[in-house]
């Protein structure tokens, strides 16, 4: 056996007998000629930060990388990447992309070669630090009556508005108005009153803030104009709101509000309570959209009408390949259409009653309201209330 990595002639003895007495020795001569050895390549660690490319040059890989033979170094491959992807640059060098908004542990491969004939792989653990994502806040728009002086709940400003890392969001500044004042309250609502006889759009703007140095700012338009249209909000008690002869916006709040549209074309927005919503031709002269926004709760609408709308953008968001796993209607002997909602899309797994009860996560009765299209079929209803543009999801 020769000796690790030998190269050269080695010898060795024998002798041989004739049984007899007779013996001679030999000598055996062994010529070991070289043979590659493959290379070493040894795991490496880096860091980078979220959403931040680390390019690393061949130098920063090979570095701990070895050859036997003395032979050089050279990467020929990357492979396996998890959490990112990877390229090798015509030059030699590595370029890794962490995947958008990842933070964590990140791995690749990578293979090397001497150049004859020799391979080694090793793994590469890449360390991407956590880093604050801004907000995204989205502009808003509102109609008022000329000198009506609105104060904003932070909830309805915001309701639009994102962080990426789930952050909770405030006001932090506004600035920019036009056409009016703008005051941001300690409490975190915004005052905006408007020039005395003003009328056409008035603007501001706010800046938000999740509370990890992120900030971003958009701008809140307000329509005045002489159509009597009003903007009326609640607060955190029970309120009742009563809008007027113009298409009027009613936002409930954090109270079991009763909210009337009265005449005009109206937007009614349930708050985060339990809340009743009176619609119906006697009080609304066209298409009253009415938005909930809450879960966990229940709501009554009264006189629901051929020309009113359901909104439930707020409820139900995402990718559906069914409403029906989102909605289910059920029917009163006193004739209210009861409209239960799974924000989840889980009534496709109901199997028994109460799993059916356990995914229900809003109510809403249409008070003496049976649905024009005369069946129980949650698909039949569905598509006869988007047909008529009843009803309004954010689903795809």
């Amino acid at each position: 056996t020769p000796d690790a990595d030998f190269v050269g002639e080695a010898t060795y003895d024998y002798t041989i007998t004739d049984g007899n007495g007779g013996t001679d020795t030999a000598t055996v001569t062994i010529d070991f000629a070289p043979m590659n050895d493959a290379p070493d390549a040894v795991d490496d660690a880096f860091t980078t930060n979220e959403d931040t490319p680390l390019t690393l040059t061949a130098n920063d890989l090979l570095g701990n990388d070895s050859d036997p033979d003395g032979d050089i170094l050279s990467i020929v491959s990357v492979s396996n990447p998890k959490n990112g992807s990877v390229i090798l640059n015509q030059n030699g060098s590595v370029l890794f992309i962490p995947a958008a908004n990842f933070f964590g542990e990140a791995t690749f491969e990578y293979t090397i070669t001497d150049g004859n004939g020799g391979y080694d792989t090793a793994e590469v653990t890449i360390t991407v630090a956590s880093v604050n994502d801004i907000p995204c806040a989205t502009p808003d728009s509102f109609s008022a009556e000329p000198d009506q002086t609105i104060t904003f709940p932070a909830s309805t400003l915001l309701a639009n508005d994102v962080d990426p890392d789930g952050d909770t969001l405030s006001i932090f500044f506004v600035s920019n108005a036009t056409n009016g004042t703008a005051t941001l309250n300690d409490d975190g609502t915004v005052t905006f009153e408007p020039t005395p006889g003003y009328i056409g759009e008035a603007t501001f703007d706010y800046m938000v803030t999740d509370g990890n140095g992120g900030y971003t700012s958009t701008t809140v338009t307000i329509d005045y104009d002489t159509a009597n249209d009003q903007i009326i909000f609640g607060d955190e008690y029970d309120n009742l709101l009563t809008g007027g002869a113009g298409n009027d916006q009613i936002y409930g709040c954090e109270g079991d509000d009763i909210i009337y549209g009265g005449a005009g074309a109206d937007t009614l927005v349930g708050g985060e309570g339990n809340d009743t919503i009176y619609m119906g031709d006697d009080m609304d002269a066209d298409t009253l959209v009415t938005n909930f926004k809450d879960l966990d709760g229940s709501d009554t609408v009264y006189q629901f009408g051929d020309e009113d709308i359901l909104d439930f953008a707020d409820l139900l968001q995402g990718s559906t390949g069914d409403l029906s796993d989102y909605l289910h209607f059920e029917f009163t002997d006193e004739g209210d259409t009861i409209i239960e909602i799974s924000s989840e899309g889980l009534f496709a797994n109901n199997g028994t009653e109460d799993n059916h009860d356990a995914n229900v996560d809003h109510t809403i009765r249409l008070a003496d309201t049976e649905l024009a299209c005369g069946c129980a079929d949650d698909s039949v209803i569905i598509d006869y209330l988007l047909a008529n543009n009843q009803l309004q999801v954010d689903l795809s």
